[in-house]
Protein backbone atom coordinates (compact mmCIF):
# COMPACT_ATOMS: atom_id res chain seq x y z
CA UNK A 1 0.00 0.00 0.00
CA UNK A 2 3.09 2.34 0.73
CA UNK A 3 6.16 3.41 -1.28
CA UNK A 4 9.23 2.86 0.81
CA UNK A 5 10.11 6.15 -0.67
CA UNK A 6 6.99 7.58 0.67
CA UNK A 7 7.32 10.74 3.16
CA UNK A 8 5.54 10.57 5.93
CA UNK A 9 2.85 13.08 4.89
CA UNK A 10 2.00 11.54 2.02
CA UNK A 11 1.29 8.24 3.86
CA UNK A 12 -0.73 9.97 6.35
CA UNK A 13 -2.61 11.78 4.06
CA UNK A 14 -3.55 8.37 1.90
CA UNK A 15 -4.37 7.09 5.68
CA UNK A 16 -7.06 10.02 6.23
CA UNK A 17 -8.62 9.88 2.41
CA UNK A 18 -10.43 6.50 3.76
CA UNK A 19 -11.66 7.78 7.27
CA UNK A 20 -14.79 9.46 4.93
CA UNK A 21 -14.84 6.21 2.69
CA UNK A 22 -14.24 3.56 4.57
CA UNK A 23 -13.41 4.02 7.99
CA UNK A 24 -12.94 0.27 8.99
CA UNK A 25 -10.12 0.30 6.28
CA UNK A 26 -8.60 3.60 7.77
CA UNK A 27 -7.49 1.92 11.06
CA UNK A 28 -6.19 -1.07 8.98
CA UNK A 29 -4.38 0.85 6.83
CA UNK A 30 -3.17 3.06 9.81
CA UNK A 31 -1.99 0.04 11.64
CA UNK A 32 -0.03 -1.35 8.49
CA UNK A 33 1.49 2.00 8.48
CA UNK A 34 2.88 2.75 12.36
CA UNK A 35 4.24 -1.39 11.31
CA UNK A 36 5.78 -0.75 8.75
CA UNK A 37 7.42 2.21 10.02
CA UNK A 38 8.90 0.27 13.34
CA UNK A 39 10.42 -2.42 10.11
CA UNK A 40 12.03 0.41 8.62
CA UNK A 41 13.16 2.28 11.59
CA UNK A 42 14.63 -1.55 13.05
CA UNK A 43 16.25 -2.13 9.54
CA UNK A 44 18.05 1.05 9.21
CA UNK A 45 19.06 1.21 13.31
CA UNK A 46 20.34 -2.15 14.08
CA UNK A 47 23.79 -3.40 13.55
CA UNK A 48 22.60 -6.96 12.41
CA UNK A 49 22.72 -8.29 9.04
CA UNK A 50 19.57 -7.38 6.92
CA UNK A 51 18.96 -10.99 5.91
CA UNK A 52 18.87 -12.04 8.93
CA UNK A 53 16.90 -9.29 10.09
CA UNK A 54 14.46 -10.21 7.42
CA UNK A 55 14.12 -13.76 8.63
CA UNK A 56 13.88 -12.68 12.20
CA UNK A 57 10.66 -10.12 11.20
CA UNK A 58 9.02 -12.90 9.53
CA UNK A 59 7.86 -14.46 12.92
CA UNK A 60 6.95 -10.69 14.07
CA UNK A 61 3.59 -9.53 14.35
CA UNK A 62 0.96 -7.66 16.66
CA UNK A 63 2.43 -4.53 18.87
CA UNK A 64 3.80 -6.59 21.68
CA UNK A 65 6.43 -8.41 19.71
CA UNK A 66 7.29 -5.53 17.95
CA UNK A 67 8.11 -3.71 21.23
CA UNK A 68 9.82 -6.62 21.84
CA UNK A 69 11.49 -7.23 18.62
CA UNK A 70 12.68 -3.23 18.96
CA UNK A 71 13.98 -3.87 22.22
CA UNK A 72 16.21 -7.16 21.40
CA UNK A 73 17.38 -5.27 18.09
CA UNK A 74 18.03 -1.81 19.56
CA UNK A 75 17.32 -1.09 22.99
CA UNK A 76 19.73 -4.19 24.97
CA UNK A 77 22.31 -4.28 22.52
CA UNK A 78 22.89 -0.57 21.40
CA UNK A 79 21.24 1.48 24.46
CA UNK A 80 18.53 3.23 22.75
CA UNK A 81 15.16 4.20 24.44
CA UNK A 82 12.56 1.52 24.34
CA UNK A 83 9.26 1.75 22.02
CA UNK A 84 7.36 3.18 24.16
CA UNK A 85 9.19 5.62 25.08
CA UNK A 86 9.85 6.76 22.05
CA UNK A 87 6.31 6.78 21.02
CA UNK A 88 4.97 8.95 23.20
CA UNK A 89 1.45 8.32 23.16
CA UNK A 90 2.26 4.13 23.43
CA UNK A 91 -1.56 3.37 25.34
CA UNK A 92 -3.80 5.22 22.50
CA UNK A 93 -1.76 3.03 20.09
CA UNK A 94 -2.07 0.91 21.95
CA UNK A 95 -5.51 0.41 22.15
CA UNK A 96 -6.33 1.17 18.12
CA UNK A 97 -4.05 -1.61 17.77
CA UNK A 98 -7.00 -4.00 19.93
CA UNK A 99 -9.58 -2.16 17.23
CA UNK A 100 -7.93 -3.04 14.50
CA UNK A 101 -7.24 -7.09 16.24
CA UNK A 102 -11.24 -7.14 16.28
CA UNK A 103 -11.81 -5.58 12.51
CA UNK A 104 -9.08 -8.09 11.24
CA UNK A 105 -11.01 -10.87 12.54
CA UNK A 106 -14.54 -9.82 11.22
CA UNK A 107 -15.41 -9.32 15.77
CA UNK A 108 -16.38 -5.51 15.17
CA UNK A 109 -16.85 -2.54 12.71
CA UNK A 110 -16.35 1.20 13.15
CA UNK A 111 -17.75 4.41 12.09
CA UNK A 112 -15.53 7.74 11.16
CA UNK A 113 -16.44 8.69 14.59
CA UNK A 114 -14.75 5.93 16.09
CA UNK A 115 -11.80 5.40 13.58
CA UNK A 116 -10.74 9.09 13.90
CA UNK A 117 -9.00 8.79 17.09
CA UNK A 118 -7.74 5.33 16.48
CA UNK A 119 -6.03 6.35 13.05
CA UNK A 120 -4.67 9.43 15.11
CA UNK A 121 -3.10 7.94 17.41
CA UNK A 122 -1.73 5.61 15.20
CA UNK A 123 -0.25 8.00 12.68
CA UNK A 124 0.51 9.91 15.71
CA UNK A 125 2.62 7.14 16.62
CA UNK A 126 4.64 6.91 13.87
CA UNK A 127 5.34 10.23 13.58
CA UNK A 128 7.29 9.83 16.68
CA UNK A 129 9.52 7.07 15.28
CA UNK A 130 10.21 9.27 12.22
CA UNK A 131 11.26 12.12 14.14
CA UNK A 132 13.51 9.80 17.01
CA UNK A 133 15.55 8.13 13.46
CA UNK A 134 15.74 11.17 11.71
CA UNK A 135 17.29 12.73 14.97
CA UNK A 136 19.92 9.74 14.44
CA UNK A 137 20.02 10.46 11.20
CA UNK A 138 18.20 7.87 9.30
CA UNK A 139 15.74 8.72 6.96
CA UNK A 140 12.90 6.39 6.55
CA UNK A 141 12.26 6.42 3.27
CA UNK A 142 15.56 6.89 1.48
CA UNK A 143 16.94 3.12 0.51
CA UNK A 144 18.06 0.14 2.96
CA UNK A 145 21.55 -0.33 3.76
CA UNK A 146 22.67 -3.73 2.99
CA UNK A 147 24.72 -5.04 6.00
CA UNK A 148 26.21 -8.44 5.04
CA UNK A 149 27.59 -8.18 8.31
CA UNK A 150 27.10 -7.15 11.99
CA UNK A 151 28.25 -3.85 12.88
CA UNK A 152 27.34 -1.32 15.26
CA UNK A 153 25.59 1.58 12.98
CA UNK A 154 27.84 4.74 12.93
CA UNK A 155 24.80 7.25 13.98
CA UNK A 156 23.93 4.98 17.10
CA UNK A 157 26.88 6.95 18.75
CA UNK A 158 24.47 10.01 18.89
CA UNK A 159 21.49 7.74 20.56
CA UNK A 160 23.79 7.34 23.51
CA UNK A 161 23.15 9.03 26.94
CA UNK A 162 26.16 11.69 27.72
CA UNK A 163 27.25 10.05 31.12
CA UNK A 164 27.89 6.79 29.27
CA UNK A 165 30.55 8.07 26.88
CA UNK A 166 34.28 7.90 27.92
CA UNK A 167 36.01 11.43 28.43
CA UNK A 168 36.97 13.23 25.87
CA UNK A 169 40.93 12.68 25.55
CA UNK A 170 43.17 15.24 24.51
CA UNK A 171 46.18 13.88 22.19
CA UNK A 172 49.71 15.97 23.04
CA UNK A 173 51.66 16.40 20.09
Amino acid sequence: MFLASEALHFREARVRRYLDRDPSVAVLLGAAHFESTICRAVLFLSGTPTTRLHQKLDAVYGLDRYKNFWRDELSAPHGLRPLPAIVENWHAVHEAFLWRTRLIHGRDRCTRNMATPKVAAMLEGAAFVWRFCAGLGARLNARLPVRRKARVPQFLALARPLDSREPTRVAVS
